[in-house]
């Protein structure tokens, strides 16, 4: 694949997240996709769509904005920021009505023009500390 091609699968990637359709995970990741996330177990295709729903119930409003992207024929590397409010349960935590914006980096192996592996990165903590879970070191 051409690096536009790649750097084409993450724009779908954020497309995910910003049009709130989880299908297009159908379109760019491939039938065997694995996601390793930290705290969670390896998911598939349909795991990584009930991931990214906790996250929707959540924060239903949630944009996610792509900072920089880098790609090669086969990898694919987004550093992210995400925005939303939380307007619903996230993680056992009643909503809270704050704004939130939190850091993320995503990397992908990608082969036949679909994703098939994905390491993602989140800083859950920020975003515990934001939301009023867990104190603020300052």
């Amino acid at each position: 694949m051409s690096i536009e091609e790649t750097k084409a699968i993450g724009n779908r990637f954020i497309a995910i997240f910003n049009a709130q359709n989880p299908a297009i995970a159908d379109e760019i990741f491939a039938p065997t996709f694995t996601a390793r996330l930290p705290g969670a177990p390896t998911l598939d295709r349909e795991g990584w769509k009930a991931f990214l729903q906790v996250f929707r119930t959540g924060f239903p409003d949630l944009h996610l904005e792509a900072e920089d992207m880098v790609a090669t024929d086969d990898r694919l590397i987004i550093r992210v920021i995400l925005h939303g409010a939380h307007q619903g349960d996230f993680q056992g935590m009643a909503a809270t009505g704050k704004r939130v914006a939190f850091t993320g980096i995503a990397m992908f192996r990608i082969a036949d023009g679909q994703a098939v592996e994905h390491w993602g990165e989140m800083d859950i903590l920020g975003l515990m500390q934001q939301l009023g879970a867990i104190p603020s070191p300052m």
